[in-house]
């Protein structure tokens, strides 16, 4: 119940349901894993990951209240698939060992649930807008905040058509509960 009242911060720009409809700039927060978004929570708080309006929604936060808000948000009904499912690229199912890519769905999750114990994101549902931005802000350098820069290193070793073809592939699967 805390963190419901809490993720009245959130809903503002994230929507009620912690599904964005309009803005597709804004992640789809309901349903995340609850390790994953409570990293991303502590990220924006301590500045490891930049986003002033978000930095003043945490001002007042506590560690406490930003677990509770990652607990509440992680049983909220994720994101429904944003069209017909498509196969998934090569990238994804299998990498490319004569790169040294990993295949995605080894930390993401055959069908993109993520990871909680290693603390990886669902990407099933997400907006595919969304997450082509994110892997070109990892590849750029612009968001950093992967440990060991482990994500940034694989996506660097993509093209840009491969990292549409992964968002695409991740924007047409339902969310799913691990």
């Amino acid at each position: 119940e805390n963190g419901k009242v809490v993720a009245e911060k959130c809903v503002r720009c994230h929507g009620e349901s912690g599904i964005q409809q309009d803005d597709p700039e804004l992640p789809d927060i309901a349903g995340q894993l609850a390790s994953y978004t409570y990293k991303q929570v502590r990220d924006f708080a301590s500045g490891a990951r930049d986003n002033a309006r978000v930095r003043r929604a945490l001002r007042n936060v506590s560690e406490q209240e930003m677990a509770d808000v990652a607990a509440y948000l992680a049983g909220l009904p994720g994101p429904a698939a944003k069209g017909a499912a498509l196969p998934a690229p090569a990238v994804v199912a299998t990498g490319d060992p004569a790169r040294g890519i990993p295949a995605c769905a080894g930390c993401h999750g055959a069908k993109g649930e993520g990871n909680a114990a290693a603390i990886v994101p669902a990407m099933a549902g997400q907006k595919r807008h969304y997450l082509s931005k994110t892997m070109e802000d990892f590849r750029s350098g612009a968001r950093s905040n992967d440990p060991g820069s482990v994500v940034a290193g694989i996506l660097k070793k993509l093209n840009k058509d491969e990292v549409r073809q992964i968002a695409d592939y991740y924007a047409s699967l339902p969310s799913v509960k691990p």
